[in-house]
């Protein structure tokens, strides 16, 4: 019986889930260092056994809270890595379980199979793991609770053991000697950040992250041209005076701010003056998200780009400059799109609105830019405007990590019953209702259209346009969006 699937490493920070990925692999393919949340993108872990082919995400720790760009772009992913795996271990440390470990946990969801595994038993006693183990048994109901030791390799055997049962039957994903399906330029990059942490501890930037300009192989030589370092904070905090003394060592290893973009494909989401003849251009890009432009001279009658820097409009961006404030040098039209009117031009305001107030800078999104062509394509040719908004609605909480739940009960886990009413929680998901529930309350007929995009049912826009509402509006934290104000008034939101 040959098995294969995929196995997410989730837990809160520090808790070790890219010491045992290596560990587990056999080949550091994880960079570990002391500051919490060090990996930043989901690394698969390849180990081929005869009869077994283990696939391992290494998940980013789960962040506490999502106040910065790069916190929510993890919690995207710790999202990803505990919904899309066939099981998932939930890592923590032994005799250590707070609130952080308790939030980590009620991610995963309630239909998932889980082990448990508990992580640095070398440091501590055996006697006082006993009533641990017991406590993390009452939790949740796990296929198994296997307490290993990445540092020295303890139970690794077992927990392997354990995995296998739980992973289905199928044939290799991937060939024998493949051990992950990242190329040498992103070990590059990883690698010189974790050196970059274990050499300037807190004087490096908590946000540091290395970008491989240039990569060349000669024989056995990896030959790195030149390094940037991208998401500087406004503020340096306790490291700041230190990093200031010490400049040129900054330069040795070859961190820069400034970059330099060639026609990007992209969108204008807003634009407003600057000073007398410039403009602020908010616009989307493919592979930089939502980004701020400086036009200068664009006010001017005779400036070039005075007639393409239009909303709706596919256009390739040019811009150089640092990541708050770029230089935008050039705009060219991309093809063409029908333009908008009537209320399609309202709904494409409030979509643009939308990105404005919810998307941080400098977060790509690319399958997001993708919806965003799709859902101005449906609004020029005048189809179903509400259907178009609630596709793009679902597609932006899922993107910024608050995908809905919408096809179980977020209490027990089973499916949801279409002849059920449901009380929506906006942040646990769809409990039965009471007579005295506080929440929205839809039918569970409603969720499950939802969930596949079917609005047939005037039932099902009704709710589903409410569901929405309550869900984005929680996510504005009382910010007004002007747009849907006057959408209500059209009677078309």
């Amino acid at each position: 019986m040959n098995r294969c699937g995929t196995i997410g490493l989730v837990g809160r920070p520090n808790t070790g889930k890219s010491s045992l990925l290596n560990r587990l692999v056999g080949e550091k393919l994880s960079i570990v260092s002391a500051k919490p949340q060090t990996t930043r993108h989901l690394v698969t872990g390849i180990l081929t056994r005869p009869g077994c082919q283990y696939v391992f995400v290494d998940a980013p720790g789960m962040p506490p809270q999502l106040k910065t760009v790069l916190h929510r772009a993890l919690n995207r992913r710790v999202t990803e890595a505990a919904r899309d795996v066939d099981v998932v271990l939930f890592v923590v440390e032994a005799l250590r379980f707070g609130p952080e470990d308790r939030a980590a946990l009620e991610r995963i969801p309630g239909s998932q199979r889980v082990i448990a595994v508990v992580n640095k038993i070398d440091a501590v006693k055996k006697l006082a793991l006993v009533p641990y183990l017991d406590r993390l048994a009452g939790l949740r109901e796990f296929e198994a609770i296997v307490p290993v030791s990445a540092k020295t390799g303890r139970n690794i055997e077992e927990l392997l053991r354990v995995v296998r049962e739980a992973l289905p039957e199928g044939p290799p994903a991937y060939p024998e000697e493949q051990l992950t399906d990242r190329d040498e330029r992103f070990f590059a990059a990883e690698l010189l950040r974790e050196k970059l942490f274990e050499a300037m501890g807190q004087e490096l930037p908590y946000r540091c992250e290395v970008v491989i300009d240039s990569f060349k192989q000669e024989g056995r030589l990896r030959r790195i041209a030149a390094l940037r370092r991208q998401g500087l904070p406004r503020h340096l905090g306790k490291g700041a005076p230190l990093l200031d003394r010490r400049p040129a060592r900054a330069a040795r290893a070859g961190l820069r701010m400034k970059r330099r973009v060639d026609h990007e494909p992209g969108y204008v989401l807003h634009t407003y003056p600057y000073m007398e003849t410039s403009l602020i251009v908010e616009a989307f890009a493919r592979r930089f998200g939502r980004v701020s432009l400086l036009a200068r001279g664009a006010r001017r009658p005779r400036s070039a780009m005075r007639g393409v820097l239009l909303s709706f409009h596919p256009l390739q961006l040019s811009w150089s400059g640092s990541a708050e404030l770029a230089n935008l040098r050039g705009a060219e039209w991309s093809g063409a799109l029908r333009p908008l009117s009537g209320r399609g031009l309202m709904c494409g305001f409030y979509l643009n609105e939308l990105l404005l107030r919810l998307l941080p800078r400098e977060d790509p999104h690319e399958a997001l830019f993708d919806v965003y062509e799709v859902a101005l394509a449906s609004l020029a040719a005048e189809k179903s405007f509400a259907e178009t908004l609630r596709r793009f609605e679902k597609r932006l909480l899922a993107e910024l990590g608050y995908a809905p739940v919408l096809e179980r009960d977020a209490a027990s886990g089973e499916p949801i019953d279409p002849a059920r009413r449901y009380a929506y929680h906006p942040d646990k998901g769809p409990v039965p209702a009471t007579p005295r529930s506080p929440d929205l309350v839809v039918l569970g007929q409603t969720l499950l259209d939802l969930a596949a995009d079917d609005y047939t049912r005037s039932e099902t826009r009704e709710e589903a346009r409410g569901l929405m509402r309550m869900l984005i509006g929680q996510r504005l934290h009382g910010q007004v969006l002007h747009t849907r104000s006057v959408l209500m008034e059209l009677n078309d939101l």
